[in-house]
This record gives C-alpha cells, sequence and structure tokens, in this order.
C-alpha cells in the first residue's frame, strides 16, 4: 500500500492557482489554468441581454405555464422545459429589432 504524505498547503495553493483539476470519462486529469476570455464585443452584451430576459421570462412564468413547456419538451425527446423556453424565447427575442 502506498505510504501517504502530508501535502504542504504551500503547494496545495501554488497548484490551485496554475492548474485545475478536471475529469473526462470519469479518468481524472490536471490540466494548467487559461484565463477565460471575455472580448465584451457589442454582440457579446446583446445576447447576454437576451439569455438574462429569457431566464426573467421563465422565472416570471406561473407554474402552469413551466408544466406546458416541461410536457412539450418531454413530447419532443428535449431535456427539460426550461431548455425549451429559453430556446424558443431567444429566437424569437433575437428577431425583433433594436
Amino acid at each position: 500500500m502506498p505510504k501517504k504524505t502530508r501535502i504542504p498547503p504551500e503547494l496545495i495553493e501554488r497548484i490551485g492557482k496554475d492548474f485545475i483539476l478536471s475529469s473526462r470519462n470519469g479518468v481524472p486529469y490536471l490540466k494548467r489554468y487559461a484565463r477565460p476570455r471575455n472580448p465584451d464585443t457589442p454582440a457579446q452584451r446583446r445576447a447576454r441581454t437576451a439569455l438574462a430576459r429569457a431566464v426573467h421570462a421563465w422565472q416570471s412564468a406561473g407554474a402552469a405555464v413551466q408544466e406546458r413547456w416541461n410536457r412539450a419538451a418531454k413530447e419532443q425527446g428535449r431535456s427539460s422545459g426550461y431548455n425549451l423556453f429559453l430556446k424558443d424565447f431567444m429566437a424569437r427575442d433575437w428577431a425583433l429589432p433594436e
């Protein structure tokens, strides 16, 4: 049996800043941390606003409306009514002129 050793906190902190523990198909691995890009373009801001509006519309909808979307999603073999609602809302919202 391998001998367990205590890892110094300084090493854990350093690894936590430079690497990310991830997994793929259940196999864990370390990968180097890469700072996510955020170009913050006008198109990206519009997309974020549209998504926020869609989420707010779902949250504001009553339980009966959400249940209808959940049933429609199930009939279509989709994962959830929430996802179907957001997809439909975003498609309609993007079609509106600014």
